[in-house]
């Protein structure tokens, strides 16, 4: 514990934000990372990950699994199941399948 706040393992963080999203339930959390720099910053934001209400569209910032890693990205592009993300303060991109995709970010404090 440091000046009030709790620290947790990302293994347990993320899991805590699986079962919430599971549960149907809205969670916010620290921001930490710096591949959504444009957007978001380490240590002064927070951010709302939701479940998936809609059809997701190009442009979403989503929360995936990829290669064992939790990585918030926004979605560039959607060709049937596949689809691409990126940082917005990245060059390279990723590939997944809808099913990666964890929740969506709905509100940034």
């Amino acid at each position: 514990m440091n000046d009030g706040i709790f620290i947790l393992p990302n293994e347990v963080l993320f899991a805590e934000v699986e079962d919430c999203i599971a549960r149907n339930e809205e969670i916010t959390i620290p921001f930490q990372g710096t591949s959504m720099g444009h957007l978001l910053h380490t240590n002064e934001d927070k951010i709302t990950l939701s479940p998936i209400e809609r059809p997701l569209e190009e442009g979403d910032a989503v929360l995936f699994r990829y290669r064992g890693l939790h990585i918030l990205h926004r979605i560039v592009r959607i060709e049937g199941e596949t689809i691409l993300t990126r940082g917005d303060a990245c060059i390279s991109h990723e590939q997944l399948k809808r099913t990666d995709i964890v929740a969506l970010l709905t509100c940034v404090y």
